[in-house]
């Protein structure tokens, strides 16, 4: 019930978002309603709200959001690792221009550790420890 409310309060502030035009801050929105959308275990759903025409991750790119962009680049990698698409996800989150680089290129040490630790993970997943253990 509390996902549900918490759904309902974003698309509304997703709404007086885009009556202000405000690209950067519905973007954010957008990645928020995907996170809570995804935390009903609605995935696909979650991932349109991101890679989606007009999505999250196209405004951040638009808005040269770069912090954005790779939250929602690292976000996208974590739902594709659900479905099963590992190497998918692994490679927007430390591919080149992935989510992993993003942090590296700002300076941005928090994002860097988030974007390690979760490759750390699907490493793990994949019984890779020598390279998990490599990086990190």
């Amino acid at each position: 019930v509390r996902l549900d409310a918490a759904i309902d309060l974003v698309e509304q502030a997703l709404a007086i978002t885009r009556e202000r035009e405000d690209r950067q801050a519905e973007g954010k929105w957008l990645n928020n309603l995907s996170t809570y959308v995804g935390r009903k275990g609605q995935t696909q759903k979650a991932m349109k709200y991101i890679e989606g025409e007009g999505g999250a991750l196209q405004i951040a790119r638009e808005t040269g959001d770069a912090k954005g962009e790779g939250a929602r680049l690292h976000n996208l990698g974590v739902y594709y690792a659900r479905l099963g698409e590992v190497q998918k996800a692994k490679e927007l989150i430390a591919g080149p221009g992935g989510a992993l680089q993003l942090a590296i290129d700002s300076g941005n040490g928090r994002d860097q550790g988030t974007r390690l630790g979760t490759l750390v993970e699907l490493l793990l997943d994949e019984n890779q420890i020598t390279e998990a253990i490599r990086i990190s």
